[in-house]
């Protein structure tokens, strides 16, 4: 039916390319925003309420796993950073933040 109104087929791949492009970049957008706006909410948190950190954590999957991880740690939730590390597999850091947790329990005995 296109056929006959006179669009060739690659006209019509053209613009279908283009359609798709445009979706594209439209989910990248959103992706970028989702990943920005979970990394606030765990942020906020971090420094607002302490004791929603671990939720967030759990329940979102789509923020800067190694950045917030350290920002834990640096804020002395051990065991928030080690859950983000071992939700994201980076095994190393994980055990890295478990003792540095441990030898801040040392340190104030």
């Amino acid at each position: 039916m296109i056929l006959k109104l006179g669009y060739s087929q690659s006209h019509l791949q053209q613009f279908f390319s283009h359609e798709i492009a445009e979706v594209g970049a439209f989910i990248t957008g959103v992706m970028w925003l989702i990943r920005n706006l979970q990394n606030l909410l765990i942020l906020t948190a971090i420094k607002a309420d302490r004791s929603r950190v671990m939720e967030y954590i759990n329940r979102l999957d789509n923020y800067d796993a190694p950045d917030i991880a350290n920002i834990a740690i640096s804020s002395e939730l051990y065991e928030e950073a080690f859950a983000i590390f071992r939700k994201f597999e980076v095994n190393t850091s994980a055990i890295q933040a478990s003792v540095q947790r441990n030898f801040s329990d040392v340190c104030q005995l």
